[in-house]
């Protein structure tokens, strides 16, 4: 299974600048997550954090790849469902 791929596809009727800033602005971001917000830069090398409203970092990662408002790549630790420190890879092509 070490070389699994599984690829979610999601149609959305918006365009691609509304989508990019509900993926990246926090406080829209809060609205859709449960009010979890997003940290980051928003470019490549940087941190990515998702806090969640009592302070703890529920997730975090580094910024991959970016080109807004196209595609936004990032690796997550995934700490919400698993103790590890392994990653998993989110590519979103807007």
């Amino acid at each position: 299974m070490a070389n699994s791929r599984f690829v979610y596809v999601t149609y959305i009727r918006t365009t691609p600048e509304k989508l990019w800033q509900v993926l990246t602005d926090p406080e829209i971001t809060r609205r859709f997550w449960h009010e979890c917000r997003q940290e980051s830069e928003w470019k490549i090398g940087a941190s990515w954090r998702l806090m969640i409203p009592d302070g703890r970092v529920g997730d975090s990662g580094d910024i991959l790849e970016i080109d807004p408002p196209r595609r936004l790549g990032r690796v997550v630790a995934q700490r919400i469902r698993a103790r590890t420190a392994r990653g998993r890879v989110f590519a979103h092509d807007l």
